[in-house]
């Protein structure tokens, strides 16, 4: 019984300290991904400014009769349309509704500038004009999207030239995601722990449950009670004779002496 007590208190003394455990990687994964969802946006606007400065290039040779540039034209702006979608996904999750509203005027402008340019409506300086505003646009998203960041963020970013922010903002998404999964991981971790103590727990309170001794009914010895064998224990005493036995164990020793005396002539 002793070592069921004993396996039933480490147990319990093991299981606080790990759901201590379990609370802190969950608020820590939590917070990660808090950062990722503030750091999307900014990812993904930045690459609307540079998809669209790209495309910008490549249109303007087009429409100065460099057709044979068609095709890479057309791979830059299915980039453009898939950084707009992956950047109106991105707000969703900042609920942001300013730059939502300002990312959702962005794009039915960039759909009517590339079909005029794949139409050749336009000519190359009608469509750099229409580049540089959309451009404007992407920054005014960027500017909305930071307004919604810690200062820590904001600081750290202005002290960079802004050539360098798509590669600070890509290398502290990548360190999300590794703390992200070394969260993650922990968490699972503490919990099989946390279940493995309760599965020991509850085999420790079992074990002691079946080692206590039952106690035995009152008037005698019931089922449970231990039965003496032939010989003596060592702890048993003999069970003292009543008066009365002692007197009459006297008188059949008086009458045996009596019977055995010869009587005189």
């Amino acid at each position: 019984m002793r070592v069921a007590l004993l396996g039933l208190f480490g147990a319990l003394a093991l299981a606080l300290p790990l759901s201590q455990v379990l609370q802190l990687q969950v608020e820590a994964l939590h917070e990660h991904r808090a950062e990722r969802v503030q750091l999307d946006p900014l990812a993904d606007a930045m690459a609307v400014h540079r998809g669209l400065a790209a495309h910008d290039e490549v249109a303007a040779r087009v429409l100065r009769g460099r057709r044979a540039l068609e095709p890479e034209r057309r791979e830059r702006a299915a980039g453009v349309d898939g950084d707009l979608e992956a950047l109106q996904r991105t707000l969703q999750a900042l609920d942001s509704l300013p730059a939502r509203r300002e990312a959702a005027v962005m794009q039915a402008d960039w759909q009517r500038l590339a079909g005029e340019v794949a139409q050749r409506r336009i000519d190359a300086l009608a469509s750099q004009r229409g580049h540089r505003l959309l451009q404007e646009q992407a920054l005014q998203v960027l500017d909305l999207v930071l307004a919604r960041q810690d200062g820590g963020l904001r600081r750290a970013l202005a002290a960079l030239p802004p050539a360098h922010w798509p590669a600070f903002v890509a290398a502290r998404q990548g360190e999300l995601d590794t703390l992200a999964r070394r969260a993650a991981a922990s968490q699972r971790a503490a919990a099989a722990g946390l279940g493995v103590l309760g599965m020991l727990s509850l085999l420790g309170a079992v074990a002691w449950a079946r080692a206590k001794p039952s106690a035995a009914p009152p008037g005698g010895a019931g089922p449970q009670a231990v039965r003496r064998g032939h010989g003596r224990r060592s702890g048993d005493r003999p069970a003292e004779p009543s008066p009365a036995a002692i007197a009459d164990a006297e008188l059949q020793t008086w009458r045996r002496s009596a019977e055995n005396t010869p009587s005189g002539g």
